[in-house]
């Protein structure tokens, strides 16, 4: 079909704002979810700790913070269980000494995975990746569970723990401006019309 030269430059606007209007992005989300504190968590059977989350967003990055109020915290394991069921056994623990934990673990860490003999007070990589979480929904139930399998019954109390990272959230295709553009072209061309109706024949 033959574009009258006139209307040539309104039909490329119209393209051009579906094209702008339809096409979906993905927006970068920070977010922070503290879990509850749970006392006596040095057990050989372990202890749950469950922290729902109602956040929307696909998990682009996700980091684990822990803080515990006694020594020999590097007796115990911990192990990270998302709403999907994925689970990343974060720390392995292998050794009975005196150590404290107010540690973050981060895969992008520069200092490494978290060593077993000395005190975690900063950033360290897990054992395991924590992207295995990555692409998974944010929001539901999380599970950190803790065990002493060494030398349990020191009575230690998790203080806290908390989610922290990015997800992305699509952006939603604005309707909105599409009908704004449409009805800019559409006044546009009927004032043509109305100037020159010689040329746009009803």
């Amino acid at each position: 079909m033959k574009i009258n030269s006139k209307l040539r430059p309104m039909v490329v606007a119209v393209a051009s704002v579906a094209a702008i209007t339809f096409q979906n992005h993905a927006v970068a989300v920070p977010f922070f979810e503290t879990g509850p504190s749970a006392n006596g968590i040095d057990t050989s059977t372990g202890t749950s700790v469950v922290l729902n989350v109602t956040t929307p967003g696909s998990i682009a990055d996700l980091n684990l913070s822990i803080q515990t109020d006694r020594f020999y915290s590097s007796n115990i394991d911990i192990f990270l269980t998302s709403p999907n069921s994925t689970t990343v056994h974060i720390f392995d623990a292998t050794i009975d000494i005196n150590t404290i934990f107010n540690v973050t673990f981060d895969d992008e860490s520069l200092n490494g995975i978290a060593p077993k003999d000395q005190d975690l007070i900063t950033d360290f990589q897990p054992d395991n990746p924590l992207s295995a979480f990555d692409g998974e929904t944010l929001a539901g139930s999380w599970t950190l569970f803790l065990r002493d399998t060494i030398m349990p019954g020191d009575d230690t109390t998790l203080v806290a723990w908390s989610l922290a990272g990015t997800t992305t959230v699509p952006e939603p295709a604005s309707f909105s401006l599409l009908g704004l553009g449409l009805a800019g072209i559409a006044l546009s061309i009927r004032r043509r019309k109305h100037c020159a109706g010689r040329d746009y024949p009803a």
